[in-house]
């Protein structure tokens, strides 16, 4: 997936749980990856249940609980 929004030049990527079920090593390649992304002035929205995954990355995180927004 990381492949192909990189190849084809998206402006944003939308990812859900990127790194579920990876290990730390292969977390940290994914997140390398988005940075990439990021570096090179895309968008990328992340859902996903390992905050420490999306605090690497993003600037802004919105915590949805019930269904509403719970934490900004």
């Amino acid at each position: 997936m990381i492949a192909m929004a990189l190849a084809a030049r998206a402006s944003f990527v939308v990812t859900d749980e990127p790194t579920k079920g990876s290990d730390a090593q292969n977390r940290s390649r994914v997140i390398d990856l988005f940075k990439l992304i990021q570096a090179a002035g895309r968008g990328l929205i992340m859902i996903g249940h390992d905050l420490n995954v999306v605090r690497a990355l993003a600037d802004t995180v919105v915590v949805l609980g019930s269904g509403f927004i719970t934490n900004r």
